[in-house]
């Protein structure tokens, strides 16, 4: 009985909080048009920023961050520095992603 609880919890949660997989684009991705692309030539790997410094993403080859896109408030941040590797980047759903 036990087993069939966990089994039905793990179901109910899996299903309530879907995890993105990594080709998924994040939510503000699909709206941003910085990521938006029609063919996988359309994006490339840019740099986005972050507090720390250097953070690539994929995005159109033209997108343009900027300081207040990559730290918005230095003074509050917290976090791990470092970032993903890419190693090139796809057209999935009309946004641009990482393909691995």
């Amino acid at each position: 009985m036990k087993s069939f609880i966990s089994i039905s919890l793990l179901l109910t949660l899996a299903t309530a909080n879907p995890i993105l997989s990594p080709r998924q684009p994040f939510p503000s991705e699909s709206t941003d048009p910085r990521y938006t692309c029609l063919v996988a030539s359309d994006c490339a790997i840019v740099n986005h920023g972050n507090c720390c410094g250097y953070y690539p993403v994929c995005a159109a080859s033209a997108a343009v961050f900027t300081q207040q896109d990559a730290c918005p408030d230095p003074s509050h941040s917290v976090g791990v520095c470092g970032y993903p590797e890419i190693r090139r980047c796809g057209c999935q759903a009309g946004v641009c992603v990482a393909v691995r």
